[in-house]
């Protein structure tokens, strides 16, 4: 019996099964609720996914030095099962979820081949704030999640213009970094490429991070419609859907590269934006999205592997 619960510790990925074999119920708790912590943590700590892994090596030898007692039976191991399933699933739908990034809409921050924990609980009682990394259901297809940044709150005024994200008025504040740029991205067959680019500094709110545009950047002659936001009509959904949002003109001034009309915002919405600003999709194509969308904030890269290898460099807190 010591020998199967040692293999359950060693093999199951839900630490303290073993240990509930044996009929050690608080043990089974304790370690259980290690693995739990290390899952948890991850949050906070990247690298805390791998205490969820490796509790089970001290797990097993635990449940090989320990004297059993009385066997719980097919009831009690099956009840012990569901509840460790539960809470998994539980952590999952409340705490935490993991995702997989497919595209580099959101490069450099988040490249193709990062692994993401979420934080769900970000969200539960506050809403998204500007600047944050952000997961949400897709607006106009309630099968796909998305992840961009969240650059407006409802009521904003929202332009892009040379590149440049305006947000009531003012530009954001963005400074050009001098080493040399590139990023990773596929192409409409799914191919991965590297790409030449230009990379800006931006803060908004409390929140620095990089954003990418078109090699030349903010210095390169303006292509005015080319990436310019709003265009005459307010962004939305193919197929008919009603736009959300309104757009309205102001002053340009006598300079160029400033804007000439603003979206605004609608109640209860957010405008999300990809920091990969000239290959994203986003609400500048198909609107806002609801604030009850939101599942939760980018938290950290807890893997991050392509063809090229593991990047052991990006396994960090996203912040």
């Amino acid at each position: 019996m010591r020998v199967a619960a040692v293999v359950v510790e060693l093999v199951v990925t839900v630490s303290g099964l073993g240990h509930l074999l044996l009929g050690r119920r608080r043990l089974a708790v304790m370690w259980f609720a290690c693995f739990a912590a290390g899952l948890t943590l991850t949050l906070w700590v990247p690298w805390a996914w791998l205490l969820a892994l490796l509790v089970r090596i001290p797990a097993a030898i635990s449940a090989g030095l320990v004297e059993r007692r009385k066997s719980p039976g097919a009831v009690g191991m099956v009840g012990g099962f569901l509840v460790a399933v539960m809470t998994i699933a539980l952590i999952r739908v409340v705490v935490m979820e993991a995702f997989k990034i497919p595209s580099g809409g959101m490069a450099p921050t988040l490249e193709i081949g990062d692994h993401l924990m979420v934080n769900k609980l970000s969200y539960r009682f506050v809403s998204p704030a500007r600047g944050d990394p952000a997961v949400f259901v897709h607006p106009c297809d309630e099968t796909r999640d998305f992840v961009k940044r969240v650059v407006g709150l409802p009521g904003d005024r929202i332009a892009v213009v040379c590149d440049t994200l305006y947000v009531n008025g003012l530009a954001v504040s963005a400074e050009r970094d001098a080493d040399p740029c590139t990023h990773l991205d596929r192409d409409e067959w799914g191919r991965r490429y590297e790409t030449a680019c230009s990379s800006y500094r931006e803060t908004l709110g409390d929140t620095s991070y990089r954003v990418l545009a078109a090699p030349g950047g903010r210095t390169a002659p303006p292509s005015p419609g080319q990436h310019d936001f709003p265009g005459d009509e307010p962004p939305a959904c193919p197929g008919g859907s009603p736009a959300r949002g309104r757009i309205e003109p102001v002053p340009s001034g006598p300079r160029a590269c400033r804007p000439t009309r603003v979206y605004i915002v609608p109640e209860g919405h957010a405008f999300v934006m990809g920091d990969n600003r000239d290959h994203s999709s986003d609400s500048r194509s198909w609107g806002p999205v609801p604030l009850a969308a939101f599942k939760g904030r980018v938290s950290s890269v807890w893997w991050s592997a392509d063809p090229r290898g593991v990047h052991w460099e990006r396994i960090k807190r996203i912040r």
